[in-house]
């Protein structure tokens, strides 16, 4: 990988920020966890962007890599083994009719719905480029307790660049008291890497079943989000948020989740998995997989093991307001982007509330900054907002933050 390509990589990026995006990123470049080159290649695809300088060749188009999810001899034979004649003898007649009704008919349809996809056994994998690793870098700069993890993601980032595969990271378990921004982390990551990551409440659930699929002997089997996403869907690599992953337990769906869970996230079993629903093995070896927990003692040595385990403490007043910005702006896009960028004092009156109440203030915030006609969200807009929530805010959310 030339140091041209990199610059044009960063450039490339750049050009595609704001203004502030791009001043940010200025002032934090001699800082930033890069390597010497790379750090030379931002400072001149910077200095090209405020000379406002034609760009640089574009960095080549890269071919997304993909990879065959399934054997197709297997679809064929489950196809098969779904269509087969019915039986002459009356009794049968009736109990495949009874049976055919419920469980096989939503397996025969899983089938011939992959079986019509476009790219036949075929799926993407995800394929992060020189603005991922910016983002990547950026989003978890200042943040020690993370510099094991940025460090792995970066390095995992320019691997996938510079070999031209897809990105494969370890599966990660961010663990610590509530509150403390472990969901907040693992969506600025999959953010960062260009991912709209798929969240499960675990500790609402109780079970892997959403994600796993439920067995035809059950009413209402269904394939699971897995299956959804890859064999129904484009790439062989989404992911996934497990939220309070310590509260999975025994249900009537699973008696062990520990252990259907250590086999999506052990390789070699990931390559074979099987849908509780469906009966052909697709892999699932390249999904991303962001676990969090708030007592990881209650998790098996076994499942441990198998994740790079960080522990999250409680954030200081800097990384309390960082997280607010980042809060605010998820719901300022949910407001079409209409409000300013709300001054410190506002974030530290939002983080006095809880971050993990702080989407839902925010909200209130700009319906009572409108109501005053204003696109700016003030301190007091936020007394205002924990006042018209009242009481709600003792309730416990569904998930963190």
């Amino acid at each position: 990988m030339t140091f041209a390509a990199i610059e044009a990589g960063f450039a490339a990026s750049l050009s595609t920020r704001s203004a502030e995006d791009v001043a940010r990123i200025g002032a934090l470049a001699p800082v930033l966890a890069l390597t010497p080159t790379e750090h030379a290649a931002l400072a001149g695809a910077l200095t090209r962007l405020e000379g406002s300088a034609k760009p640089g060749k574009s960095p080549r188009a890269r071919q997304t890599p993909s990879i065959e999810v399934y054997d197709p001899n297997e679809l064929t034979r489950a196809i098969s083994l779904h269509t087969k004649p019915a039986s002459e003898d009356g009794l049968d007649e009736i109990l495949r009719a009874s049976y055919v009704s419920q469980g096989a008919t939503a397996i025969a349809d899983a089938l011939q719905r992959i079986a019509r996809h476009k790219d036949g056994a075929r799926r993407t994998l995800a394929a992060p480029g020189w603005n991922h690793l910016l983002d990547v870098v950026v989003a978890l700069h200042g943040l020690a307790h993370l510099d094991k993890v940025r460090d792995v993601i970066a390095n995992a980032v320019r691997l996938s660049i510079r070999s031209q595969s897809g990105l494969l990271l370890p599966p990660l378990l961010f663990n610590g008291p509530p509150g403390v921004g472990k969901s907040w982390v693992a969506g600025a990551i999959a953010k960062a890497l260009g991912f709209s990551p798929m969240k499960f409440a675990m500790g609402v659930s109780n079970s892997l079943s959403s994600i796993t699929g439920l067995s035809p002997s059950w009413k209402d089997a269904n394939v699971g989000r897995l299956a959804t996403e890859i064999l129904f869907g484009q790439s062989a690599a989404p992911f996934f948020i497990l939220d309070e992953i310590d509260k999975l337990g025994a249900t009537h769906y699973q008696n062990d989740p520990h252990g259907a869970l250590l086999t999506l996230l052990e390789s070699e079993t990931a390559r074979d998995f099987k849908d509780e629903l469906l009966e052909i093995p697709f892999r699932v070896d390249r999904v991303m997989w962001a676990l969090t927990s708030n007592d990881r003692s209650l998790l098996p040595g076994h499942l441990l093991d198998r994740l790079l385990v960080v522990d999250v403490p409680e954030p200081d007043a800097d990384t309390r307001r960082r997280i607010a910005l980042s809060l605010f702006a998820d719901a300022n896009a949910s407001a079409g982007n209409a409000f300013a960028a709300p001054d410190e004092d506002v974030l530290d009156a939002v983080a006095a509330v809880g971050l993990r109440q702080a989407r839902r203030i925010f909200a209130l915030a700009m319906g009572v900054a409108a109501a005053a006609e204003r696109t700016t969200v003030e301190a007091g807009d936020i007394a205002s907002a924990r006042r018209l929530a009242g009481a709600d805010l003792r309730l416990a959310p569904k998930m963190g933050f």
